[in-house]
């Protein structure tokens, strides 16, 4: 679902643009009670998104919404406190939600080889874990 599309490769979006459709966007969804915010991890650190993602917390809170934030890692290591602190300025380390995917997944359920081969049309002779 888009709610926005701003730019081009040429365009620069500044802080107070940034802020403006975050405030647009936000207006649009109307009251929001809670919001888990997950922005890349602190190997993007370089994009700005981590900039981004404190505008628009800060902005959210403003507006009275419960505000969590969860760096997605996929296979990196969990951010340490000084990470937090450069990827997002001014984000109270509280709000951060610090995860370890090796050690923190929980098994849900799981998929029977025959039923692994007949989705992916691949052979499997293993069981497959929903985490």
């Amino acid at each position: 679902m888009e709610y926005f599309a701003v730019g081009s490769a040429q365009s620069v979006i500044d802080a107070r643009q940034a802020d403006e459709l975050f405030a647009a966007l936000l207006d649009r969804l109307g009251r929001l009670r809670r919001v888990l915010l997950i922005p890349p991890d602190y190997t993007r650190l370089h994009s700005g998104v981590g900039t981004l993602a404190v505008q628009l917390y800060q902005q959210l809170v403003q507006r009275g919404t419960d505000v969590l934030v969860l760096p997605a890692l996929g296979t990196h290591a969990p951010l340490t406190a000084a990470e937090i602190s450069a990827m997002f300025p001014q984000l109270p380390h509280d709000t951060v939600r610090v995860h370890n995917w090796r050690a923190d997944l929980v098994e849900l359920a799981s998929c029977r080889p025959s039923m692994c081969t007949q989705s992916a049309k691949v052979a499997s002779h293993t069981r497959s874990p929903a985490r």
